[in-house]
């Protein structure tokens, strides 16, 4: 069987350096300006603030302020644009400028603390950073501050309770989130905008690597731009966002970075991660490094045994700017060791079970910008990655699995013609994945996936039009006598923004999306301890097809920060696990199977400031999740929730208490139990001082108040453990610019 890594090299890797090849010379300029000014912190004496953030969210651009607060762009089209800046908790207000050809416009700016901050994006936007007002599509934006207040071992604890997102788990080492419901292959999990190339979306007990702390902030998408990263993204896309600022016109000079110091009781968790960056004459370096511990938590009724997590990290990077091109390069080590609780009580005699994982990326980006003629800009994105996997049982290795990924892609962003942008560009990937072992349930695979992908933009003032499409093919080439099996499908979506008035903004979009069957799904044959079924994959699968309606409206202001949404999604020939009513190896058998599902839900969050120093903060979300051919409930939907909270500023400091109110969930799917309704109180209370170079941030948060014993529905182990009882978390953190 052929290395699918080096057929990558010689087939994908070939074609995007062919797309780059292609971008013509400089043929045409347009017709442009600048923008300069200067940063600086309201007060009686108003100080230069470095480190401040300054965006045109219309055109994707931002720039970065220096340490006398001075900032420019350059290249500006000419016309009207909408620019603000913020840094940490401070922002000014957005306002207008006109810019003229051969110009330069002079916008200085004066932050002051808001408690309302513009949700930052740039999975959203292809050209770009923009803002959740201006995205066609639902938008999640988790901020560094907000990430260190929630602190956690994984990515699926920290962004669970977020609107719209839940999180799965085997035990707190594998919590991974769900989106609007869906899980697994549905749900795509990137970082800096390629996949983490773990197989996290293939098991219950299988984890991500990433550790929140180390980042600067989390993005959830849903909507049109998703289909620029794959057509597995129904659910939408998790984009881990890295600390360092090379993706920016002119990296910042100077030294930035950051530390964040947590700890907490119920499980005596310790972490500690750190980031930092220095930039001079194009030049830009930058590295960190993080280590957490925890031990086994406590559950109202007692400790669940073999909950421990552990996790390493260790970063550096490097590269340069010069004239309009850039290239720069990294590699990323990860290390994470955790428990499976109650796993070894579906093998008679086994020891506790623990997973061990090691993952190693290698990184590659490069681009041109201002390229004039047809094209804007083009990048390319190259990334390695190693990853490795072992099923401990004691400290005896019982399965192996390895997963060996390249991911190439390449993407464009045409000039803006009248009122038409948009980007196209080429993806690929190759994956080589085997296991070895007790839970060896599939023969080692090589996949090999291409696919083209095109976002167009038609800009009409108050209205906003975005059409995208993708093809793209999987192939999977696989040993033991088992069919190959190849996939190719088209995916689209059409979106609209309109402006309702300042600060208002109404999306809505309509998308078909193709989804090629999974491995497991195609190739698993074995007791699955992961899933708790003993698993039966089906060659024959046939794709899923998905028609899916969202829409919604934000409003955004001094005072109101909203957004209510809704959606529907129809999918034809939905891949599931059919429960056979056997039980072979004590576990229930279920095969992969097909027939058609729908998903529907809303999801809502409101921020409210009744006075200077009061807010109400609230958020709701439902879905309802099942198979239309027979009328049966999808299997760990999350149930109807809602959240009711305050938050009193004085001074710097904000007391947050918040009641969290979920309900019973009986709609469930083969011999799936029930899971009772529960109350949550929590309070946070954090202290913020921001200064010209530093902002720090002090939290504490206690969690389960009442040490209210309550079950996640979307737990593997739902009936054997309980959710954390009460905790309390002291985070620090700090910023420096």
């Amino acid at each position: 069987m052929r290395s699918a890594v080096s057929f990558a090299m010689n087939r994908v890797l070939p074609l995007t350096i062919a797309f780059l090849l292609a971008i013509p010379p400089v043929l045409l300029a347009q017709a442009s300006g600048s923008i300069s000014g200067r940063v600086s912190l309201a007060g009686e004496m108003p100080a230069p603030v470095r480190g401040a953030t300054v965006s045109l969210p219309g055109l994707g651009l931002v720039a970065i302020s220096d340490s006398t607060g001075a900032f420019r762009f350059e290249r500006v089209p000419a016309g009207q644009h909408e620019i603000f800046a913020q840094r940490g908790n401070a922002r000014s207000p957005r306002r207008q400028v006109s810019v003229a050809a051969g110009e330069t416009v002079a916008a200085d700016f004066l932050l002051a603390v808001a408690h309302v901050l513009e949700a930052i994006t740039v999975t959203g936007n292809p050209r770009g950073q923009t803002t959740a007002l201006e995205a066609f599509g639902a938008l999640t934006s988790v901020s560094w501050r907000d990430l260190s207040e929630r602190m956690s071992g994984s990515l699926g604890e920290t962004l669970d309770g977020t609107p719209g997102i839940a999180k799965r788990s085997f035990g707190p080492g594998s919590s991974r989130p769900i989106v609007r419901g869906f899980d697994g292959d549905r749900v795509l999990i990137m970082q800096d905008g390629l996949r983490t190339g773990d197989v996290s979306s293939s098991s219950g007990d299988h984890g991500v690597l990433t550790d929140p702390a180390s980042l600067k902030r989390v993005e959830v998408l849903k909507g049109p731009a998703t289909l620029l990263y794959g057509s597995n993204a129904v659910g939408g896309v998790v984009n881990a966002i890295s600390y360092h600022d090379f993706t920016h016109e002119a990296p910042p000079s100077g030294t930035s970075g950051f530390v964040t110091l947590d700890a907490a009781t119920d499980d005596e968790r310790v972490g500690g991660n750190f980031e930092a960056q220095y930039g001079a004459n194009g030049w830009l370096v930058w590295g960190g490094g993080g280590a957490r511990r925890s031990g086994d938590y406590d559950a109202p009724d007692g400790t669940i045994e073999n909950s421990s997590t552990r996790m390493e990290r260790a970063s550096i990077g490097g590269g340069r700017h010069w004239g309009d091109g850039f290239l720069d390069g990294s590699v990323e080590l990860n290390w994470g060791r955790y428990g499976v609780p109650f796993a070894a009580s579906f093998e008679p005699g086994a020891e506790p079970i623990d997973l061990s994982s090691e993952r190693m990326a290698l990184r590659l980006n490069t681009g041109l910008r201002s390229l004039g003629g047809f094209l804007e800009d083009a990048h390319a994105h190259v990334t390695y990655i190693d990853w490795s996997h072992e099923e401990l049982e004691g400290e005896e290795v019982g399965t192996q699995f390895s997963n060996e990924t390249l991911v190439v892609r390449a993407e464009a962003n045409h000039r803006a013609r009248g009122k038409w942008s948009g980007t196209f560009g080429v993806w690929g990937q190759s994956r080589s994945f085997e296991a070895v072992g007790e839970e060896a349930l599939s023969p080692p695979v090589d996949q090999l996936s291409f696919a083209l992908f095109a976002l167009e933009e038609l800009d009409l003032g108050a209205v906003r039009l975005a059409g995208g499409a993708r093809l793209e093919t999987n192939n999977y080439d696989v040993a033991a006598g088992l069919p190959d099996r190849s996939f190719t499908g088209v995916s689209g979506s059409f979106g609209v923004n309109a402006s309702l008035a300042e600060g208002a903004a109404l999306y809505a979009s309509v998308s078909r999306s193709h989804r090629s069957p999974a491995l497991e799904e195609l190739y698993n044959n074995g007791p699955h301890i992961g899933n708790l079924t003993f698993e039966e994959g089906d060659p024959d699968l046939g794709s899923e097809i998905t028609t899916g309606l969202d829409a919604g409206v934000r409003l955004q202001s001094d005072n109101l920060n909203l957004e209510v949404g809704a959606f529907v999604y129809d999918i034809a020939d939905y891949v599931f696990l059919q429960p056979t009513g056997e039980i072979e190896d004590g576990l229930p058998a279920g095969r992969y199977s097909q027939g058609d599902a729908r998903y529907m839900g809303l999801e809502a969050g409101v921020d409210l400031r009744v006075s200077s120093d009061l807010r109400i903060l609230g958020g709701i979300d439902l879905v309802r999740a099942e198979l239309t051919t027979t009328d049966d409930p999808l299997p760990r939907i999350p149930p109807l929730r809602a959240r009711l909270g305050l938050d009193v500023h004085v001074k710097g400091l904000d007391i947050r208490p918040e009641a969290v109110f979920v309900a019973e969930q009986d709609r469930v799917f083969g011999m799936e139990t029930t899971t009772d309704g529960y109350t949550l109180l929590s309070l946070t209370a954090s202290y913020t001082v921001l200064s010209g170079s530093r902002q720090h941030v002090v939290s504490l948060r206690v969690k389960n108040l009442g040490d209210e014993l309550y079950r996640n529905h979307s737990s593997f182990i739902k009936d054997l453990a309980p959710e954390q009882g009460r905790s309390a978390q002291l985070t620090y953190s700090v910023r420096f610019f």
